[in-house]
């Protein structure tokens, strides 16, 4: 019989979600962005400012009259404020922070006139994006997403990276920004601010990059939904994407076209909202000196008597999977 001490000990610190075995448990721990706190919502209705606990139920909302009509009048706000000016207000560099951007969308969604007082909701920075609208997904609408089925194509990847950063369901994945394929700026969100970025095409690559990682994050999906052999194909294409986009070896020309039609992607995205252009060189005017940090492996939790050197230690040790407390996850 389980005791209570037994119980407590199997259970995520996060959510509070109980597991059977400490593998399990392990497991849940060390994929990112999978929990939030018990009784805290995962997803969250900008024009009606309401949260909700489970997807589902945002769907729900999302289809009533009374989210429709909150719509509606925002849109007739957005409208006005278009009619009522012939340019839209564009801030550069020298922008004062409390400037706006009036726009009209080339199709025609509603978008918010975000200034340094009124900010667009929070990006993550490129690397701690939120995967949640993603792991959620059921193989069906994940395929349909990604167009995964085919198992010999790249352009799962590209699918995956607009679905992670460029998905208007997902804003505070909205972390990248291009001028023009030419390279005329690029932005990224780095240390709680937009920064310039000195070289758009390592950033690109880390795009390319990212996406395939986030296919870990699917791993259990694909891995049962899949034939064994197109599964195979699938993670054979994953591994040379990432080793490639990682500069471990010279991308290939299938790659290069990929990294071409992420980059398009960005450009587009970018010429899409300027509203969130405008906010991110705004902010980029305001924004402090980026601070220097160490090398990962640097970071004391990773020398010995650390919290990661001795979980990893302790995996090495007893073939279980080590286990992160939340505060170093």
């Amino acid at each position: 019989m389980e005791s209570a001490t037994d119980a407590d000990s199997l259970r995520c610190p996060t959510c509070e979600e109980s597991f059977a075995t400490r593998q399990s448990l392990g497991k849940h721990l060390n994929k990112k962005n999978k929990c939030t706190p018990k009784g805290q919502p995962k997803y969250y209705c900008e024009p009606c400012k309401r949260e909700f606990d489970r997807k589902d139920h945002l769907v729900v909302h999302t289809k009533t009259q009374k989210h429709k009509d909150v719509v509606k009048a925002l849109a007739a706000v957005v409208d006005a404020s278009t009619d009522n000016s012939s340019n839209a207000n564009h801030c550069d560099n020298s922008t004062h922070s409390h400037n706006t951007t009036n726009i009209t969308n080339n199709d025609n969604r509603i978008t918010n006139n975000y200034t340094l007082a009124n900010p667009p909701p929070r990006p993550r920075m490129f690397g701690r994006t939120d995967a949640a609208h993603i792991s959620d997904l059921t193989f069906e609408e994940l395929n349909k997403h990604l167009d995964i089925k085919n198992g010999t194509s790249l352009m799962p990847f590209l699918n995956m990276f607009k679905l992670m950063h460029l998905n208007d369901e997902a804003p505070r994945n909205h972390n990248v920004l291009m001028g023009s394929k030419r390279g005329d700026f690029a932005l990224m969100f780095k240390q709680r601010h937009w920064r310039l970025v000195d070289d758009p095409e390592r950033m690109v690559r880390d795009c390319m990059n990212r996406a395939a990682v986030l296919f870990l994050d699917v791993e259990d999906h694909l891995k049962e939904n899949l034939d064994s052999i197109t599964f195979r194909k699938i993670w054979k294409l994953r591994d040379v994407v990432e080793h490639e986009a990682g500069g471990f070896k010279n991308p290939s020309s299938e790659v290069l076209k990929l990294l071409d039609k992420i980059r398009d992607a960005i450009v587009e995205f970018t010429a899409r909202r300027t509203d969130l252009l405008a906010y991110a060189k705004a902010d980029l005017a305001v924004a402090p000196p980026m601070q220097a940090v160490p090398f990962t492996r640097d970071h004391p939790m990773w020398q010995p008597g650390g919290n990661r050197w001795e979980a990893y230690k302790k995996s090495r040790d007893t073939g279980e999977e080590p286990s992160m407390p939340p505060e170093h996850m």
